[in-house]
């Protein structure tokens, strides 16, 4: 649900990005094209803490790292794009940043790191990591 949330959210931002897709299609890349600049929601991990143990009550908190990546063509004419990745880089954390897809389940995204992620095959993609915090909570047996 959190990964549709944040692909609707991006979508709807009229970034100048002509795909905006999840890991599935991420992960067939290779096999299916993509129409690019395109951004990338993937999953990066959940770290479950402990807020309440009990035989009535368990809460767990939960800290979700997600990952975007945004790819960008490299073979325009020269300088033609200069800057497009770093542009909508910046793009996609201005988008993010603060939000939250419902504020009281989930504490507002914040960006932890970002860096380049690659330069193959005529394609430049740099990955920004992001973090919510959010609770499961089950009644005991």
């Amino acid at each position: 649900m959190l990964e549709a949330a944040i692909i609707d959210h991006l979508a709807g931002g009229q970034l100048g990005l002509k795909a905006v897709e999840g890991i599935e299609t991420a992960a067939q890349l290779a096999s299916v094209p993509v129409a690019r600049p395109a951004a990338f929601v993937l999953p990066a991990l959940e770290d479950y803490r402990a807020a309440q143990e009990g035989a009535g009550l368990i809460i767990l908190e939960v800290t979700a790292a997600f990952d975007v990546v945004v790819m960008v063509d490299g073979h325009a004419t020269r300088g033609q794009r200069a800057g497009e990745l770093e542009r909508l880089r910046q793009a996609v954390v201005d988008r993010l940043f603060g939000w939250t897809p419902d504020a009281a389940a989930y504490r507002p995204f914040v960006p932890t790191s970002g860096r380049l992620l690659g330069i193959e095959n005529g394609r430049a993609s740099h990955v920004t990591r992001f973090r919510t915090v959010y609770r499961l909570r089950r009644q005991g047996i």
